[in-house]
């Protein structure tokens, strides 16, 4: 018996000229998750692909043997470390990892990006016609 697929690649909806999708992570955990928008812009014709993420910091870097009966100390200076840098230039930076492993989670994550292309065109169609037939429209006494 096969193990179930794996629904790596989820399209939940489309609002306007956007259409979004879930990218899961390998890591399986949900809040690690990749959501693609396909927004279509009719000033310009042109297509963004906005990935959002959730980044999170923690204060629990740098754990070392000599710290272990102290790790709550550490934690504590790691997070006044934290707010400080952002008191004094108003953002931190964090770095958070997003997993793509497997072959059938490039090729859904593939299709993602073709079908979010393709959603875009459709719009760019219809707008065209839409242009068009508003001229006609015009011209008719």
């Amino acid at each position: 018996m096969e193990p179930p697929k794996k629904n790596f690649v989820m399209n939940f909806g489309a609002v306007g000229k956007s259409t979004f999708y879930r990218v899961a992570c390998d890591c399986t955990d949900p809040q690690c998750d990749l959501t693609l928008e396909f927004e279509a812009n009719p000033n310009d014709k042109a297509l963004y692909l906005h990935m959002y993420k959730d980044l999170r910091a923690s204060a629990h870097w740098g754990y070392t043997e000599s710290w272990y009966y102290f790790d709550w100390l550490r934690v504590l200076l790691n997070k006044i470390k934290m707010c400080w840098r952002i008191f004094t230039r108003g953002y931190i930076e964090v770095t958070e990892s997003f997993i793509i492993r497997d072959e059938e989670h490039i090729m859904d994550f593939s299709k993602a990006v073709v079908q979010g292309l393709c959603f875009i065109e459709r719009i760019h169609a219809q707008e065209e016609l839409d242009a068009e037939t508003e001229t006609e429209e015009k011209k008719l006494p």
